[in-house]
């Protein structure tokens, strides 16, 4: 967990969305980030330079970026999510909506993930992280289908059960706030 929490620290820091591999690090840190000042902020806002000298952006998921290749997202479905937005729009839509779109990003960038859904209970759609391909969206999209916003909301335990994946390295609890 420490070297998660330092991977993190770091990608929040320099803003590039680096795995957590000590090579990539050091051969930034020994070449262009040589002069980096973190006090400085992210190097150029969403956009970093990947270890291969190209360009990427960050991706996002509801403004939350993501940082890792291997992310599990923790989505409520209690009562709660059935509630409207100021412009009329039903929570769980919004996320619903916002998650399949990142998944799509996500596939294309060769990332694996997991959604745990949590109301009174918790639902894990796969039994760990894997690979976004089409039978898997389309997987996610037929659990998603499945339930409707109702029942308590059991937050510790869905994120409990995302940590229990060995290959998690990213950990998503998606708010919306009245």
């Amino acid at each position: 967990r420490v070297a998660g929490a330092a991977h993190c620290a770091l990608v929040e820091l320099t803003g590039i969305p680096f795995e957590a591999r000590r090579a990539a690090w050091r051969a930034w840190l020994e070449g262009e980030g040589r002069d980096f000042d973190p006090r400085s902020g992210p190097i150029g806002g969403d956009r970093a330079t990947g270890s291969a000298g190209e360009t990427v952006e960050a991706q996002r998921f509801l403004g939350v970026p993501l940082v890792s290749r291997h992310v599990a997202f923790v989505v409520d479905t209690s009562a709660s999510m059935a509630e409207r937005d100021a412009h009329g729009r039903v929570r769980f839509a919004i996320v619903r909506g916002a998650l399949e779109e990142t998944l799509e990003r996500l596939a294309s960038a060769g990332a694996r993930a997991n959604v745990i859904l949590f109301a009174t209970g918790v639902t894990p759609v796969f039994d760990r992280v894997r690979p976004l391909s089409g039978a898997a969206q389309k997987t996610i999209a037929r659990v998603l289908d499945d339930v409707g916003p109702k029942g308590r909301t059991a937050l510790y335990d869905g994120i409990a059960t995302a940590l229990r994946d060995p290959d998690v390295d990213q950990v998503v609890v998606p708010l919306l706030l009245p």
